[in-house]
């Protein structure tokens, strides 16, 4: 990824971090192994990127990539989609036949942040 993506994404992100500062912690329920990371750990279990770096205060400069036994929390499982980088929350939601309210519900760190959207190409986000 370029550095200047890159800065953007992280820029984009910050609001993530803001809403962790005040969520109680989470109690671990997976432990890493061999190769998991923010990118693979999503569709291997139905997750949203965005909940998982929530949920686990995570720096994405720092732990993209998991040591073995890492204790991680999972957030709920939902049905996933795989970001692209021309998609807006408008036409995610149309296309799986969701108002935008909902598909905020479901994706609560895009609230008055779904111009970040095409910046989180290749993060899973909820769909249903």
């Amino acid at each position: 990824m370029a550095p200047t993506i890159m800065m953007s994404l992280v820029f984009s992100l910050s609001w993530v971090y803001a809403a962790s500062a005040s969520k109680p912690t989470c109690v671990p329920n997976y432990k890493t192994v061999a190769g998991d990371s923010i990118f693979s750990i999503p569709p291997e279990h139905s997750i949203s990127t965005l909940a998982l770096i929530d949920d686990n205060q995570l720096d994405v400069w720092k732990n993209q990539t998991f040591p073995v036994n890492t204790p991680l929390c999972l957030p709920n499982r939902c049905q996933i989609y795989q970001v692209q980088e021309d998609d807006s929350c408008d036409g995610v939601a149309a296309t799986f036949h969701l108002t935008l309210n909902q598909f905020i519900s479901l994706n609560p760190g895009l609230k008055d942040n779904c111009q970040y959207l095409p910046e989180l190409g290749g993060y899973y986000i909820c769909s249903g």
